[in-house]
């Protein structure tokens, strides 16, 4: 799928921004995945989920699993997203724009 997930990292958090269009994708069991491709490799952060809470690093690829509690409180209108405590931190928060026919 193409995304258009939003990635930033500190020290101490994971920050993911996704759109509507991506919110909707994870609800019909799709993984987003970004992905920066450099010479001599690539860096991925890919989001799902399923299964237990994770996040993990596997040589240049990230991912992070939602859990199905997590997901829920994700895909809750009320919600702007959905924060787990670690290290480092996971922060998943909604991005809707108006050019998808949403607004949060």
């Amino acid at each position: 799928m193409l995304t258009a997930m939003k990635v930033r990292w500190t020290k101490r958090a994971v920050r993911l921004r996704i759109d509507d269009l991506e919110l909707a994708a994870l609800q019909r069991g799709e993984t987003l995945r970004e992905e920066v491709r450099l010479v001599g490799g690539a860096w991925s952060m890919s989001l799902t989920v399923g299964g237990n809470a994770d996040l993990a690093a596997r040589g240049g690829d990230f991912v992070a699993v939602l859990s199905a509690d997590e997901f829920a409180s994700l895909c809750d209108e009320t919600r702007e997203g959905v924060e787990r405590e670690g290290a480092p931190k996971l922060l998943v928060e909604k991005d809707f724009l108006p050019a998808h026919g949403s607004g949060a």
